[in-house]
């Protein structure tokens, strides 16, 4: 096993091959942390920390300041990035960057 545990992804913390994916969900992590000022799972033993990455969901996003639709959205968007499965996340870097340019306010033939 190899990684920061607060950025590791499920299949690194049960020592399994890893590919982009595992990358993807250490942006999620990292996005979650962003966001809210601290990672998705916190612990002051490692291998609880592993654990919580290998089973548990990630918390709800907490995130004052930001208006509804947009925190559901980034919150569907970041637990996406961190799903248990590699299969259940975003399947490219292109696909996540298309999901959140969903964020961005659409031009209209005006403006």
């Amino acid at each position: 096993v190899c990684g920061s545990p607060t950025y590791m992804s499920p299949e690194q913390c049960n020592a399994e091959p890893v590919d982009f994916r595992s990358d993807i969900y250490s942006i999620g992590c990292i996005l979650y942390e962003l966001l809210t000022g601290a990672p998705p799972f916190v612990s002051n033993n490692l291998i609880e920390i592993l654990n919580l990455h290998a089973s548990e969901p990630p918390p709800p996003l907490k995130v004052e300041g930001i208006p509804e639709n947009i925190r559901s959205y980034l919150e569907r968007v970041i637990h996406t990035c961190l799903a248990k499965s590699k299969d259940e996340r975003f399947q490219s870097s292109e696909q996540m960057l298309g999901a959140l340019n969903g964020l961005r306010p659409q031009r209209t033939a005006t403006g």
